[in-house]
């Protein structure tokens, strides 16, 4: 955890907690923790019903906000539609090897795998976009990794 954490890259130099995006972030992993834990208990009965159905949730209620906040012009145009497709099926397909994986085998280490998610976000940012990787950053990919090689192995 403490890896991935620090893989985020938070401020060290500032002495105020950013209570919001504390709450956000806690937001989020209980979250995706919820998410992980349902998809598994769907894909016991169906993997591929429960991932389509959590798409089909999700797209309409993304949709729904984005078309509330910009309206329906502000969604990128037709240059932005070949990206979001690939960022669909790449999405998807996650969704589907997760669910079948927590299906069939450990929950636990599927779920610790699944977590590494922002780890591997920095590194393609690193290394795609030749984003500076700080050394906070640094520090908790390889921490990250660590700590998943300990719990796994």
């Amino acid at each position: 955890m403490v890896g991935i954490v620090l893989a985020t890259g938070p401020s060290l130099r500032s002495s105020r907690m950013p209570v919001r995006a504390v709450a956000m972030a806690v937001g989020a992993a209980v979250s995706m923790g919820l998410i992980l834990v349902f998809t598994a208990l769907g894909a016991a009965g169906s993997a591929v019903t429960t991932v389509f159905t959590m798409r089909v949730v999700a797209g309409i209620v993304a949709g729904a906000g984005l078309m509330a906040v910009r309206g329906l012009s502000g969604t990128g145009g037709r240059e932005a539609l070949p990206a979001l497709v690939a960022i669909g099926i790449g999405d998807l397909a996650s969704s589907l090897a997760f669910a079948h994986a927590a299906s069939s085998g450990m929950l636990s280490i599927t779920s610790i795998l699944s977590s590494l998610y922002p780890v591997f976000t920095v590194m393609f940012a690193w290394w795609l976009h030749l984003e500076r990787l700080r050394m906070v950053r640094a520090a908790g990919v390889i921490a990250a990794f660590a700590g998943v090689a300990l719990l796994v192995g």
